[in-house]
């Protein structure tokens, strides 16, 4: 949906108050606990007539007192409270902190239309309890209010419920402007409240300059609330302006975290900016408990062609269903058509940027085929094909092979993750101590690499020889080496007594601050442990083309 003008304006203009996370679900869900105000029906803005503003001091022709609720109706903890039993006795309006500054200017505004008896009798005991007027005090909390909110959680943009004092109509505003010095505050109309204030689908234009990332003579582009907040959050908000505007569908996180690398290690971000991008990342993960975008009708099922494809392939293929090569052309060949069948559904938000698991093992077993599983036998490389998916339900004739898949993943799980437990340990234990101690060793040793077998784009911060010179591997440069064989500074030849330099551990830790490389070593132990937990989540046959032999023989 086009967002309309107002909402535009809205979302530009307190886009800095996205850094505070509980603006951000009230604005993007329907689960915000936003504030309550009360105003009389006169003050209630509509879509045609959008500002309001009202006086603390003069009030609408329309205005009625509202009794202080009696000592009957008086909440259990509020009875033995002074300020809320007077009011409660007296049956007079009486000025006091309030949970909200909306709540306390409903109060205020109250106070203005008692009688001048009720008025004094209510100032003689403010004076009693507080030690100034009702119209000091007032003015005293409303201050203190504003001055303790920060720049990021200022009264301007602040959003709203409103009602009428009569609760016969409802909106949802935000607060332009509150002028203590004229005892007024401004409100603009934002949502009728029945619905979520944006949706992360709905279209605007962005004009260069309106935000940090968007750049002033950047050419006008249509975007989306979703993106616009994932901009604010991930670029703006960590990283200022140092990143363009991402305006692609599914945000290329990838390419991000790329770009993000790159600066990280050439220091123009700080390790503090990552740490911030990172926070912010997994709070949007958190917007999965909120927003479900992969939950659509056609998600649900699949091509209603599928058994018809199935069908074709399984009678081509007849006899030959447990050789490799066949079971990846059928699963791939359903796989394309699952595929299809969602190109252009809302649910291809979620599934695209996740990349092939989605659709190669959780939509394969679900609605394609459970498909080609590892046979139970001594030797590997054989295959058992299972033609049902899940949804079709389990063929009895096969239950064998579904009691030894789920052995198998329950067995690598509990199992075989002890080869990679125990080689952590291991490495910790030898590791631990490990530190860089100095800059640079002056080794003249090293490993020769050979950068037309590896990708150069791995060793970036990483020392070699180029004639006499030891040259840092950078971004800039690494395209003049990239098919040359080169002497590489490593670890294994290092001089550095009771630790290790930077130059032959590589610039990247020293760039990042870190000096204990332990944790960085345990990423090899590690993928053994990854290794046997995915085979718990289900996983897809594939076959790799390894080429020449010989880069693989030591």
């Amino acid at each position: 949906m086009k967002l309309p003008e107002h909402k535009v304006k809205f979302l530009l203009e307190y886009a800095y108050k996205l850094r505070t996370r509980e603006f951000i679900i009230d604005l993007f869900t329907k689960v915000g606990n936003r504030p309550m105000m009360e105003v009389y029906p006169s003050e209630m803005p509509t879509e045609s007539v959008m500002e309001k503003t009202i006086s603390f001091t003069e009030l609408p022709t329309d205005a009625r007192y509202a009794k202080p609720w009696g000592l009957d109706l008086l909440p259990a903890h509020l009875r033995n409270d002074p300020v809320h039993r007077w009011r409660a006795e007296s049956g007079i309006e009486l000025v006091h902190e309030e949970p909200t500054v909306w709540e306390l200017i409903r109060v205020a505004r109250n106070w203005l239309l008692m009688n001048n008896e009720q008025k004094d009798e209510s100032d003689a005991k403010s004076k009693e309890l507080f030690g100034v007027t009702n119209q000091e005090h007032f003015k005293s909390i409303l201050t203190d209010w504003i001055k303790a909110h920060s720049e990021y959680d200022s009264t301007e943009g602040s959003v709203v419920m409103l009602t009428d004092i009569n609760h016969a109509r409802s909106c949802v505003v935000y607060i332009s402007d509150i002028d203590t010095s004229n005892g007024t505050l401004t409100y603009r109309y934002l949502d009728n409240g029945l619905n979520r204030i944006f949706s992360e689908t709905d279209t605007f234009t962005l004009v260069g300059g309106a935000t940090k990332s968007y750049y002033q003579g950047d050419p006008p582009i249509e975007t989306t609330a979703g993106r616009f907040l994932l901009n604010i959050l991930l670029l703006e908000i960590p990283f200022g302006n140092a990143f363009q505007y991402i305006n692609k569908a599914g945000f290329d996180l990838k390419g991000l975290e790329a770009s993000i690398s790159k600066e990280l290690l050439a220091g123009t971000i700080k390790v503090d900016n990552y740490k911030q991008y990172v926070d912010n990342l997994f709070f949007i993960g958190h917007f999965t408990e909120l927003c479900v975008p992969n939950f659509t009708r056609a998600s649900l099922t699949t091509t209603p062609d599928m058994k018809k494809i199935k069908d074709e392939l399984f009678k081509k293929y007849e006899g030959r269903l447990d050789e490799p090569e066949v079971i990846m052309e059928i699963e791939n060949a359903l796989i394309s058509a699952d595929k299809a069948y969602l190109k252009d559904d809302d649910a291809m938000r979620f599934y695209a940027p996740l990349g092939g698991k989605p659709f190669n093992v959780a939509r394969k077993k679900m609605y394609c085929t459970v498909g080609g599983i590892e046979a139970f036998s001594k030797d590997s490389g054989k295959f058992t094909f299972i033609r049902n998916s899940l949804a079709e339900g389990w063929d009895v004739t096969q239950m064998p092979a579904y009691a030894n898949e789920i052995r198998k993943g329950s067995y690598n799980r509990g199992h075989e993750t002890q080869l990679g437990g125990a080689q952590t340990k291991y490495i910790v234990r030898v590791f631990q101590d490990l530190v860089l101690t100095e800059k640079d060793c002056h080794s003249h040793q090293g490993m020769m690499i050979d950068f037309s077998k590896y990708p150069i784009k791995e060793f970036i911060g990483r020392y070699i020889k180029d004639k006499s010179n030891w040259v840092e591997i950078t971004n800039e440069n690494m395209s003049k080496y990239v098919e040359g064989r080169y002497l590489m500074r490593s670890p294994m030849y290092c001089k550095t007594q009771n630790g290790m330099c930077e130059v032959c551990a590589g610039k990247m830790f020293s760039k990042l601050d870190v000096k204990h490389i332990s944790m960085y070593i345990v990423d090899i132990s590690s993928t053994f442990t990854t290794m046997a937990l995915k085979l718990m989540h289900g996983s897809k046959l594939e076959m790799i083309d390894l080429g020449d032999l010989n880069q693989y023989v030591v």
